[in-house]
């Protein structure tokens, strides 16, 4: 009896193993096929190109205002800037309605990121502008791993602001508190400017792209893994910081920003190139839709189908 139950109790471990190794490759299947799914779509390009923009340090975000503080920038001076940057993403709002409305949406993409582009040449010049404190070879010379890790757990510890400080910015020398802040106001002119084409033009137009382009059935797989990508590629942008924590490295983050945002949009042009002969311009005037998307052809074809059946069976 003991010999029986013994092989009853590895049998049934077997078979435990047997179907936890089952699910687990149902798991990777699924997983796999969704992925397919997404790389298979038409706007696999455009999409995947809009995911790159977020492998970025410049933004308005704790990064950028963090190093803009480190460079003597005043919060005011910040806020003022950020400002300019909300004031440029609304004229982006407004500009893309226009060009939408008169040229479509695969050309508004396009206008939208190369208006991004010239801005962040302007960030990538700052990296050489007086004040910056660009110098990724000494650094990597005196970096040792107790001063990384020293520098790892700065960067989750609380500061306290110090309101007794003062920051006085002599704009005949643009210089603050005797350092020069060329380089800093430069990089954040740029990202404020960048904003008009990237943030309310190429996501806008990126994103109008996939809703009328993927098929209905299929639209919750490709924007949950296109949501995936994204997340993914802004947790990559963390990791880089996390990596090089120090301002002297900064510009090495800048250049590896601007490089993800020429990748993504090469893989625009890409798009636009395999679906040149697509008569999918999504051109809308006022009152209805010039150039309709395949969907918007399919319900056509649909209504004519029923017109003829009509006509059919009064004759």
């Amino acid at each position: 009896m003991c010999n029986v139950n013994v092989n009853a109790g590895g049998d049934d471990g077997r078979e435990s193993r047997g179907s936890s190794q089952q699910s687990d490759r149902r798991y990777w299947s699924r997983l796999l096929n969704v992925f397919i799914v997404y790389w298979s779509q038409t706007i696999f390009a455009a999409a995947f190109g809009l995911a790159l923009l977020y492998m970025t340090v410049l933004g308005f975000d704790g990064i950028a205002i963090g190093y803009g503080k480190s460079q003597g920038l005043s919060a005011t001076w910040l806020g003022i800037l950020r400002s300019i940057g909300s004031a440029c993403g609304i004229a982006g709002v407004l500009t893309y309605t226009t060009l939408e409305t008169n040229i479509g949406v695969r050309r508004t993409g396009l206008i939208g990121l190369l208006t991004q582009q010239f801005p962040l040449y302007v960030c990538i010049a700052s990296i050489w502008l007086p004040g910056s404190p660009f110098d990724p070879f000494n650094y990597f010379e005196e970096l040792t791993l107790p001063m990384w890790w020293k520098q790892f757990k700065d960067a989750f510890r609380f500061t306290p602001t110090n309101r007794t400080e003062t920051v006085t910015i002599d704009w005949s020398t643009w210089t603050s508190n005797g350092h020069s802040i060329i380089s800093v106001f430069a990089l954040l002119m740029g990202i404020a400017f960048a904003r008009f084409g990237r943030l309310y033009m190429a996501d806008l137009s990126i994103t109008q792209i996939m809703q009328e382009m993927v098929p209905e059935r299929q639209r919750g797989t490709v924007f949950g893994v296109q949501d995936s990508a994204c997340q993914f590629f802004s947790v990559l942008k963390d990791l880089m910081v996390i990596i090089l924590p120090d301002p002297r490295t900064f510009g090495v983050l800048i250049i590896v920003s601007v490089l993800f945002v020429i990748f993504g949009f090469i893989f625009y042009i890409c798009y636009l190139i395999k679906t040149r002969h697509h008569s999918t311009g999504y051109k809308r005037s006022s009152n209805a839709i010039v150039e309709s998307s395949p969907l918007m052809q399919s319900g056509k074809d649909d209504e004519i189908s029923a017109e003829q059946r009509e006509n059919k069976t009064n004759t």
